[in-house]
């Protein structure tokens, strides 16, 4: 962090995964490893994903997929529809993309590959006469957010 002054407390990591949709896999088949994935249309987010998509398993590989990018957004609510559309495959997080999973509308490509978490953190400034809402916040955000699916 910049200011280090700030009090910051890390509430989490964001699982992420390469995700499709059933109408893109009937299309293009199940990619059974990262270097058959890699051929596949991708959508990008940015600044997250863009030409090159690090990979790792539960043994620490990591390989790297360099895959064409169809198109780049930097909304993940637009990535979401056009992932689900069949436009191709991305890296998204897997508490933003639940529902969709259990629903079977996208489909975790490589289930024992994950792209680098991302994690999550509150900042605030320290002091003695903080308002309680912020320190109730706080406390919220510590108690709940490792509780959302996806995130650890």
């Amino acid at each position: 962090m910049p200011d280090d002054t700030l009090i910051v407390k890390k509430l989490g990591s964001v699982e992420r995964i390469l995700v499709a949709s059933k109408d893109f896999l009937e299309a293009n088949g199940m990619p059974k490893n990262p270097s058959q994935a890699k051929a596949y249309d991708t959508i990008g987010l940015l600044p997250f994903e863009g030409g090159k998509i690090p990979l790792s398993n539960e043994q620490g590989k990591t390989v790297y997929l360099q895959p064409f990018l169809k198109t780049t957004t930097n909304n993940i609510f637009a990535l979401k529809e056009l992932v689900i559309s069949g436009l191709g495959m991305a890296v998204m997080p897997r508490w933003f993309i639940n529902q969709e999973l259990e629903q079977e509308q996208l489909i975790n490509l490589l289930p024992e590959w994950r792209a680098p978490s991302l994690d999550v953190h509150i900042a605030y400034l320290p002091g003695k006469h903080q308002p309680l809402r912020l320190r109730a916040f706080a406390e919220l955000m510590v108690r709940e957010v490792g509780r959302i699916p996806g995130i650890t």
